[in-house]
């Protein structure tokens, strides 16, 4: 994901999970620092222009509210936010070494439930879930942090602006340059918001096993805080993240049928095909590109290069009626898949992918990071085989 600030290229994040918050806002979160990258508004994604749409980088649709620097979005349990290997830039690229050291932060993966997104990692030996959203203009993340027994420290970045004005005042953080205007409030007992150096971060102050809070950020003029004051003043009544952790409704509940066609050449080597489901209701733009049968051998998992994963069933002898399911999506690139004890592995830029069908509704639920250690740069062409 790139775009321009002040006239600069710009890159959010290296492996990142961007998500819609509804049709006029969106986030990407950097799995491998565990930071809030840059929220913006107006639209989604802009895929390169390509014939594949996968010569480039895509580019963020609209306007930036909030960003943060690539480093990390937490403190180290041991205090300080210095990483040992930070990310590296040469000119506009831009070179990963890999994630945080485990014992520092350590990215799960993500649960899908409905149109929420809630991500799952961890901060020293704390775990935290975490679930944003967008509302009158302000965006939102709910945490829900379940306490280490040590209490180690725990300090969020929030947001950032280079250069601004710090100030903290009534429960509010403020950061002001040349007119605009950067506000972050939290509702929740047990959080301090701070500023300094253009920085505002949330100090976790609760010694409660689990700690709940909300925090919003808005951006804009001086002349239109009063979404964050609104804000600042409701009282929410929000679920609790760890019960939308096991299984949400289905998304795509329709099954495709295709029919297969046998090979009629006569020999010793005969090639069948299994017709993909090219038509289909998301405008799935199939380019298959990893396969592997389950162990009875009627039904395999197919991958897409366009971050689906569907489920084909009915191989069989004469192929008549193939029932195709889509089983997940919004993956980075997959070019590899493996079925291991019955479990989706997926092989894609950021990481290995295991999927979890939590409520066998057919569809993924739960995207969990088995390993994301591979370093990784804005390099389109790099691939992971």
């Amino acid at each position: 994901l790139e775009t321009k600030i002040d006239g600069k290229l710009w890159r959010p994040a290296l492996k990142g999970l961007n998500i819609k918050l509804g049709p006029n806002a969106s986030i990407c979160f950097d799995t491998e620092r565990l930071r809030m990258a840059v929220g913006w508004t107006g639209g989604f994604v802009k895929l390169p222009a390509d014939r594949d749409g996968l010569q480039g980088v895509p580019q963020i649709n609209g306007d930036i509210a909030f960003h943060t620097t690539m480093s990390p979005g937490w403190a180290s349990p041991k205090g300080g936010w210095t990483e040992l290997n930070p990310p590296v830039k040469n000119g506009n690229d831009v070179y990963s070494s890999g994630p945080l050291p485990r014992d520092w932060a350590k990215w799960r993966g993500h649960y899908s439930h409905g149109d929420k997104v809630i991500l799952s990692y961890t901060v020293g030996a704390s775990t935290v879930l975490e679930c944003s959203g967008f509302d009158q203009g302000v965006f939102t993340r709910q945490f829900e942090i379940t306490r280490s027994p040590s209490k180690s420290q725990m300090s969020l970045l929030v947001c950032e602006v280079p250069g601004a004005i710090t100030v903290v005042e009534k429960g509010a953080a403020t950061l002001e340059k040349d007119g605009r205007i950067t506000k972050v409030a939290v509702l929740g007992a047990g959080v301090e918001l701070g500023a300094l150096d253009g920085r505002i971060t949330a100090q976790i102050k609760s010694l409660l096993p689990t700690s709940q809070f909300v925090v919003g950020i808005w951006s804009g003029s001086k002349e239109e805080t009063r979404q964050i004051e609104i804000f600042s003043k409701s009282k929410t009544n929000l679920p609790e993240l760890s019960e939308m952790i096991k299984g949400g409704p289905p998304k795509w509940g329709k099954t495709i049928i295709t029919r297969g066609r046998l090979g009629l050449a006569s020999g010793p080597y005969v090639v069948d095909t299994i017709t993909i489901p090219e038509e289909n209701p998301w405008k799935s733009w199939l380019r298959c590109s990893g396969f592997d049968f389950f162990k009875h051998g009627t039904s395999a998992a197919v991958s897409s290069v366009t971050g689906d994963i569907w489920i084909v069933s009915g191989i069989n002898d004469d192929l008549t009626e193939l029932k195709w399911r889509r089983f997940a999506t919004g993956l980075f690139q997959p070019l590899g898949l493996k079925i291991v004890n019955g479990k989706i592995h997926v092989l894609g830029r950021d990481q290995i992918t295991r999927l979890h069908d939590l409520n066998q509704d057919g569809e993924a639920d739960f995207y969990e990071n088995f390993n994301n250690d591979i370093s990784i740069s804005n390099h389109y062409h790099e691939f992971c085989l």
